[in-house]
């Protein structure tokens, strides 16, 4: 795969699992259930993960993805 793609298939899903998140935790925001409660605890999960999604994509597209010795070897490229 690209660096690209893996950068832009991180910032997608990061970005969907924020808008999620929030979409959760807002819509049972209030809500002193055992499920209400719940539901709010993992909509911050979800915020945090889709933060750190995007730091990890980020992260990624800034030192792109670097081959290890065991991977040249087992694909054959002499030239890493």
């Amino acid at each position: 795969m690209s660096k690209q793609i893996i950068y832009y298939v991180l910032l997608a899903t990061g970005i969907i699992v924020i808008v999620t998140g929030s979409f959760i935790f807002f819509d049972n925001y209030g809500d002193t259930t055992i499920s209400g409660i719940a539901s709010q605890v993992l909509g911050i999960i979800l915020l945090f993960s889709g933060i750190v999604n995007i730091f990890v994509g980020v992260t990624v597209s800034r030192q792109g993805i670097h081959r290890t010795e065991g991977d040249i070897h087992h694909s054959g490229d002499m030239h890493p």
